[in-house]
């Protein structure tokens, strides 16, 4: 672990990506819009979420939403692992 980046940003960053799994199992399994979401999950705003969702998956929810109704399937977190 580096010395120099607190801990604390590690535990908030997996925080983060358990969040971000959550809802893509939410966007998943039924149609709920980013602040649907963002209320279920806890985060203090849309904006929040939608840039944390971003900064994990590369995607905005919505385009992730899109990629679902195309039939798209993979693993959108392998580099979050």
């Amino acid at each position: 672990m580096n010395e120099n980046i607190p801990v604390t940003f590690f535990y908030k960053f997996k925080i983060m990506r358990t969040n971000i799994k959550n809802a893509i199992k939410l966007l998943m399994l039924y149609n709920l819009t980013s602040t649907e979401i963002s209320y279920q999950l806890n985060f203090s705003c849309e904006e929040e979420f939608v840039s944390q969702f971003k900064l994990i998956t590369g995607l905005t929810p919505d385009d992730f939403k899109q990629l679902k109704t195309q039939n798209v399937k993979g693993n959108v977190l392998v580099n979050a692992e």
